[in-house]
């Protein structure tokens, strides 16, 4: 509505019906639409990248409190897994064992596949048919890590989205609030032609008798064709005649 207001007011027709309207306000209307149009066209971009800044803290206490768990859990490995008298007993134990937990490097770095699922099976397979009791190890270690842990932070990473939808909402509000105000002084103007007797209000008759072209930016703006309904919708007070201010309102409205 307010982008068709913007091309109608511009419109080169009007324009000669309108007096002492200054360079500067034009331009700076000009300015304003242009803006405007940027940022409808790359709204999506800056939601993604508003998100993406929200969630950068959020990613790094989630690396921070990864590495923690990690380091907490290839420490249990180191004392579980190759300190066992199977090492010693079975040489396929004693290979999965040496190969992916002999010492805290080789550790967290295996837990850390595991925790992304890359071929865990490969980890903890060979070592849980040797010893059965393994698998509460790796089970708590999954579902802490790749399961609660992650979900756990996607649940947070949505709801930073949801707020910053919440205020993109804000900032668009106010967006628009400032383009009903570079448009106040064009409807004032549009206003004061109309006042064909200049009393500071518009009457049924005054409508009636409206250039052509400001009709026609009425009813483009407005969505109505009958001058006696736009006309009701303007007197808000039902006195039979509009201020500028109830003009103004009503068609920013």
């Amino acid at each position: 509505v307010f982008e068709s207001l913007f091309r109608a007011l511009g419109d080169s027709a009007l324009s000669s019906y309108v007096e002492n309207v200054s360079i500067l306000r034009v331009l700076r209307l000009a300015r304003l639409v242009g803006a405007l149009r940027v940022f409808v066209q790359f709204r999506t971009l800056w939601l993604l990248v508003r998100g993406l800044n929200a969630a950068v803290g959020t990613i790094l206490w989630t690396f921070v409190l990864m590495f923690i768990i990690i380091y907490i859990f290839a420490v249990l490995a180191l004392e579980l897994i190759p300190q066992n008298d199977l090492v010693y007993q079975d040489p396929e134990y004693q290979e999965a064992a040496l190969m992916w937990f002999s010492n805290i490097l080789d550790a967290f770095l295996s837990l850390f596949q595991i925790m992304t699922l890359d071929s865990a099976y490969l980890i903890y397979r060979p070592l849980v048919q040797k010893r059965l009791g393994l698998g509460l190890f790796f089970a708590s270690y999954i579902l802490l890590v790749s399961i609660a842990l992650m979900n756990l932070v996607t649940a947070v990473m949505v709801d930073n989205s949801i707020n910053q939808a919440n205020e993109d909402r804000e900032v668009l509000r106010a967006w628009q609030r400032s383009k009903k105000e570079a448009l106040i002084p064009k409807l004032k103007d549009m206003f004061e032609i109309l006042d064909a007797d200049g009393s500071g209000f518009l009457t049924l008759d005054e409508l009636e008798e409206a250039p052509q072209k400001i009709l026609d930016v009425l009813h483009e703006v407005l969505h109505c064709t009958d001058l006696r309904l736009i006309f009701e919708q303007l007197d808000f007070a039902e006195t039979g005649c509009i201020s500028i201010d109830d003009f103004c309102q009503g068609v920013l409205r």
